[in-house]
């Protein structure tokens, strides 16, 4: 007698290449997932007015965004959080006074959801950047990418159906958030 365990595949699929469509509606649950991001200015003298948020457009036109912002003054952190208007985008956050930012926290996250045999996984990544014993520079520019990570469970009874689970993988990049060049400057 033999018994089947499991088999596990691994591959890349282009994601020009149009989808089956039994696999369709997870592409669909990833595609049209909110993301909410959401950035902590760690050991800051910055309050919620000195804050704004706008969605960047093409020919330096904006659109501003609205926020929801939160002053914890026992740990000297304010906390900013905004829905991202759609997945592709570039968002500015412009901080204005004379204060100091010791780090930065960004989170990305966003709701999970069930539909029959499809699974979106809930989105919740944080990443911390800081310099060490310097405050932020002035300007900085932090790129995140986003992957879909698809996994694909076939059944080993044909006549049960294939369980699809998709998650959104972020990567987030490595930047320089020293203030030494501006103030040598």
């Amino acid at each position: 007698r033999f018994l089947v365990n499991a088999q596990f595949s691994t591959g890349l699929e282009l994601l020009a290449i149009p989808k089956s469509d039994d696999a369709q509606p997870v592409f669909d649950l990833l595609d049209n997932q909110v993301f909410n991001l959401t950035i902590e200015l760690v050991n800051t003298g910055f309050p919620c007015t000195s804050i704004a948020v706008q969605e960047n457009l093409i020919s330096s036109k904006y659109v501003p965004l609205i926020v929801q912002c939160q002053r914890v003054l026992e740990n000297a952190t304010t906390i900013v959080t905004f829905p991202l208007p759609r997945h592709w985008t570039t968002v500015q956050v412009n901080i204005s006074g004379p204060f100091w930012i010791g780090a930065v926290r960004l989170c990305v996250r966003g709701g999970g959801e069930t539909s029959r045999s499809y699974t979106l996984r809930e989105l919740d990544f944080c990443k911390l950047y800081m310099s060490t014993n310097q405050a932020m520079g002035r300007s900085t520019f932090i790129p995140i990418a986003f992957l879909k990570n698809i996994n694909m469970t076939q059944a080993l009874d044909p006549a049960n159906p294939t369980q699809y689970s998709g998650l959104w993988m972020p990567t987030f990049s490595t930047v320089s958030f020293s203030d030494e060049d501006y103030y040598t400057e």
